[in-house]
């Protein structure tokens, strides 16, 4: 089990949390509107997180077949 799999698997649970959050938070009261904003902070950050966690791990995979493909090509 890597790392990956790991942070994959909580990013979901942690997107619907803060977004439940937000929803009731505005359903409730809107007085807090700096915390709303926080929150709303958070769920795009995270998003932003899983975006460049997956394109960080696309690149290492695109090296790995080129220096792979290299290594077979000098046999």
């Amino acid at each position: 089990m890597s790392i990956d799999t790991i942070i994959s698997s909580l990013i979901p649970a942690l997107s619907l949390t803060i977004m439940q959050s937000v929803l009731n938070k505005i359903q409730n009261d809107v007085d807090d509107f700096k915390y709303i904003l926080m929150l709303l902070a958070t769920y795009i950050l995270l998003d932003l997180f899983t975006v460049l966690k997956d394109n960080m791990i696309d690149i290492y995979n695109a090296k790995i077949k080129i220096i792979l493909n290299r290594k077979i090509k000098k046999f």
